[in-house]
């Protein structure tokens, strides 16, 4: 309700604001009549694999009612977007499985380096555009294999790599990237829950319907 800029926030998260309806029900409400009265053409949820996190399948089951109670109730699509934590949701029930459209984002694959060297150039652009001093794209192997493939984590390491040089006026080079390159043991986890994942998509989809 705060991203969406709603007006009165500070009365309507008030236990006593109304009274008949405190708490979550009130939340609830309000969120409601905010998405019924702005009416965007979808509510974005960001970082949705904490959603997985809960206890028990009964607790996640919980969350995605009251979400999809939202989306009836105030006429709006509900986007999630997260990582493969988020494979776990369609496997709650078939109800909410007819009412989920899935969309898989893979990384990158070692066959597919032109299209990430192509996302290297963008962000070395970008940076150059702020008057940085980037020379990302002689790196483009380096970054490729220290990412996994994956764009979130390029943008992660380059941003790493920018606030450690900003100071100096160094330029983010070859060997600034090396330094501030994340730790083997974090690669290693994230390719293992990336070969999971797409397993998880595979079957999912039965092999179809990835999104590039």
């Amino acid at each position: 309700m705060k991203d969406a800029g709603d007006i009165l926030l500070d009365r309507k998260v008030s236990p006593g604001w109304p009274p008949t309806r405190p708490g979550r029900r009130g939340l609830a409400a309000a969120t409601n009549e905010m998405l019924r009265m702005r009416a965007p053409a979808a509510c974005i949820i960001d970082e949705g694999g904490s959603f997985v996190e809960s206890d028990t399948a009964e607790s996640l089951a919980r969350v995605l009612d009251f979400l999809k109670s939202i989306g009836n109730r105030s006429k709006t699509h509900i986007v999630i977007f997260g990582d493969y934590r988020l494979a776990k949701m369609v496997e709650i029930s078939g109800q909410l499985n007819r009412r989920c459209h899935v969309m898989h984002f893979p990384n990158y694959p070692r066959g597919h380096r032109e299209p990430f060297d192509q996302v290297v150039r963008t962000f070395e652009a970008r940076l150059r555009s702020q008057n940085v001093n980037a020379q990302l794209s002689s790196a483009a192997d380096l970054l490729f294999e220290g990412t996994c493939g994956c764009v979130g984590l390029l943008k992660r390491w380059t941003e790493s790599a920018w606030l450690a040089v900003r100071e100096c006026g160094r330029p983010i080079d070859r060997a600034v990237l090396e330094v501030n390159r994340f730790p083997v043991g974090s690669l290693t986890r994230w390719r293992s829950e990336i070969e999971h994942g797409h397993e998880k998509m595979k079957l999912f989809f039965d092999g179809v319907k990835e999104a590039r």
